[in-house]
């Protein structure tokens, strides 16, 4: 599937393959730079070599990039 759409059927809450979160999934960092920090998944911006996405973080609505492997839910 292209990042395309996969980014319409996102915005849509439709299933895509290989992607956890769905637009505004609350969700908790556990690795990385950010880790122990929550937010909101806000947009789908890769599939390969795994999901990315950006983060609004709370409170102060940094945005952040984070793979798939380093989210969890809240």
């Amino acid at each position: 599937m292209e990042l395309r759409e996969a980014e319409t059927r996102w915005i849509e809450s439709q299933p895509i393959p290989g992607v956890l979160f769905r637009l505004n999934d609350p969700v908790a960092i556990q690795a990385g730079e950010h880790a122990g920090e929550v937010g909101c998944a806000m947009a789908l911006l890769s599939l390969t070599p795994e999901p990315l996405y950006l983060v609004e973080l709370e409170p102060n609505g940094e945005e952040v990039q984070v793979l798939q492997s380093q989210l969890g839910t809240v």
